[in-house]
């Protein structure tokens, strides 16, 4: 998995609510096929009106209750036509997992997050690349969530009883995202926000006493007038909405799987040290901070750094070389550039490359991206535009005279 990757067949949108307040907590996840994010962002759009954004915590706000409404309504609509699906997963901090001392938070909601996405991408047998859009934050680390989920998805797709797969779904990009900019991220912060809101709630207190309640008590009476007829559903004091996993909106509580089962621990910050520099020869010593297992001294990690550019600088050029210069996003295809594939921008009366089959601006390609078609991993039917590899970029000549 690389940050760059290989093109997305979905797109999984990460929204949760704040982790360590108060005595639940909730993340979600909103799956959408790639085709149809443009045209769901502007569903959103239209449903939001001249609202900037929305919150499930600003449901009192009669323009926020109707939009949010109006955008489950869009929900329903993309989730009968197989283009969206929702997960919704919430837990109980004072449950006997999560009573340990010095609890992360943070790195426990990491955790949460892999069994979350595995249980999402493994209901789209028929898209394997996936791109992950997190809210921008630095809390958690998303690399690692996204490795550890492609690894538990590995393992389960390895079982027989999910021999659907051809190979195993992976999320191949990263990416942080404004949920302004990409209002699909504030129909995941809806769900999550509904997903802790349900497991506060008590049947001997149901009349609502607020705008806030009878907002979201309406919310409540819209999804449960849709989700009946297209899962098994139930409602129980503590975990709240519960439904089947393979419901296209899916509500679900995590238990504690046994007595080995606990909540990360934050991990005390190392005793600073002095250490010397790994280079032989070098009398310098270095204040190590973080426990590093190949500490240098400043001028030895100016060189490190530079052997290490300079290498991806080859393998760059290597990589271009073998496979193409520039590809298309819409197509998916790598091209070699050729003179004829150039014209003219008249926006910005710069030459630029265009795609021989859609037309579209071609980008320059680089190797995290082209290491995708170079993977053992990758799925070597899917069919690409043929790419000479004895044709290169053409150079300028110039006269004897100039």
């Amino acid at each position: 998995m690389t940050a760059c990757g290989a093109p997305a067949d979905g797109v999984a949108y990460l929204d949760e609510t704040t982790p360590n307040a108060g005595p639940y907590a909730a993340i979600a996840g909103v799956t959408v096929v790639r085709s149809a994010v443009t045209h769901l962002e502007a569903d959103i759009r239209q449903a939001l009106g001249d609202l900037s954004e929305l919150k499930f915590s600003k449901l009192s706000d009669g323009r926020q209750a109707r939009a949010a409404l109006k955008i489950m309504q869009v929900v329903f609509d993309y989730c009968e036509r197989d283009l969206l699906r929702s997960d919704a997963l919430s837990w109980d901090k004072t449950d006997s997992r999560h009573t340990v001392a010095k609890r992360d938070d943070y790195a426990n909601m990491g955790n949460m997050l892999r069994h979350l996405l595995r249980n999402a991408l493994l209901k789209w047998p028929e898209k394997r690349y996936w791109k992950l859009c997190h809210d921008r934050q630095d809390q958690v680390d998303y690399k690692h969530v996204a490795r550890g989920t492609n690894k538990m998805i590995a393992e389960r797709v390895a079982q027989d009883r999910y021999n659907v797969f051809d190979k195993p779904p992976e999320i191949t990009r990263i990416a942080a995202c404004d949920s302004r900019e990409h209002p699909i991220v504030q129909v995941a912060d809806l769900f999550a926000g509904l997903a802790v809101y349900l497991r506060g709630l008590r049947l001997d207190a149901l009349e609502p006493t607020s705008k806030a309640e009878r907002a979201r008590g309406d919310l409540i009476n819209l999804l449960l007038g849709w989700l009946p007829s297209r899962a098994l559903l139930h409602f129980r004091e503590g975990d709240g909405l519960l439904t089947e996993r393979a419901a296209p909106i899916n509500f679900w509580s995590y238990r504690p799987q046994g007595d080995y089962d606990h909540a990360p621990a934050a991990i005390s910050k190392r005793e600073p040290r002095l250490v010397a520099c790994i280079e032989s020869g070098c009398p310098e010593y270095v204040l190590d901070e973080w426990g590093l297992r190949e500490p240098r001294c400043q001028k030895h990690y100016r060189e490190h750094v530079r052997d290490l550019e300079e290498g991806e600088e080859r393998d760059r050029q290597r990589l271009r070389a073998n496979t193409g210069t520039h590809f298309c996003e819409d197509c998916v295809t790598v091209f070699v550039a050729t003179p004829n594939m150039k014209r003219l921008n008249e926006a910005t009366y710069e030459y630029e490359y265009a795609c021989p089959l859609c037309g579209s601006t071609l980008i320059e390609a680089d190797a995290p991206y082209l290491s995708c078609f170079h993977d053992d991993k990758h799925d070597s039917s899917e069919s690409y535009a043929p790419r000479p590899k004895d044709v290169r970029l053409p150079r300028q000549s110039y006269r004897d005279d100039d």
